[in-house]
């Protein structure tokens, strides 16, 4: 398939192989593989299950699954069901949430349902094993050993949120700096970065932070003078 959608509902097919197009739908096909020009997997007509006998993708390949709440494979989101050999080969995965979709944190979505017991061979791009996942405001980790053992699942986990900021005049050693305090949740653990710009452009990492078992964390930050025009800090993970 070089361009266009091919829509699977019932019938069976031994091999699809992308070059450019589309496959959606909810039926069954044998090898989903891609050539050089890559082509897009969306399984379901808006949320459904595709059923295939084995996944070999590369860097040019986009997975596009649909999430809503509560989770039910196939009704309420999104699932790919590989009987065979799953290799993701770096292909992009872009999740799309639905209207209707709440924030549940634990709420475990298996995107792809891998069968048997041979582990998913490759990851998404720039996504190794528990990395998070942005979406609008909901955050996920992946995992591709997740499930039963083998599947890619995405748990839902808290978004960053500042809960609070100060900002005073520093004293003693700290006299000509502003003292900036910031405070907020995320997610239990996790090691989170902050870095300070003069424009929004050039940003400097300057230290992190592990948050709690609760997935609270704090920065102090006594960089910026108190002659600078214009200063702004961001928070992300490390």
């Amino acid at each position: 398939m070089a361009a266009g959608t091919a829509r699977f509902s019932d019938t069976s097919i031994s091999e699809v192989t992308l070059d450019g197009g589309t496959v959606d739908g909810t039926g069954s096909i044998g090898r989903l593989m891609s050539l050089a020009g890559g082509g897009t997997v969306a399984p379901g007509t808006s949320v459904g299950r595709l059923t295939c006998t084995e996944v070999a993708w590369n860097v040019a390949t986009k997975f596009v699954p649909e999430l809503l709440t509560p989770v039910t494979p196939g009704k309420t989101h999104d699932q790919l069901k590989v009987n065979g050999p799953v290799e993701l080969g770096g292909a992009a995965l872009r999740v799309v949430t639905l209207a209707g979709f709440t924030n549940v944190t634990g709420n475990a979505y298996v995107i792809i349902d891998n069968d048997g017991t041979d582990a998913v061979s490759g990851t998404f791009a720039g996504l190794p094993q528990g990395a998070v996942v942005d979406i609008g405001t909901a955050a996920f980790t992946i995992s591709y050993a997740g499930g039963t053992g083998n599947d890619v699942v995405l748990t839902q986990v808290p978004p960053l949120r500042v809960l609070s900021t100060t900002v005073v005049r520093g004293t003693g050693s700290n006299a000509g700096h502003y003292v900036i305090g910031l405070a907020g949740t995320g997610i239990p653990r996790a090691t989170y970065q902050l870095e300070t710009s003069p424009d929004l452009i050039r940003w400097t990492a300057t230290q992190t932070t592990t948050a709690s078992h609760a997935g609270t964390w704090t920065f102090t930050d006594t960089s910026r003078l108190l002659t600078e025009p214009r200063y702004f800090l961001r928070v992300g993970l490390h």
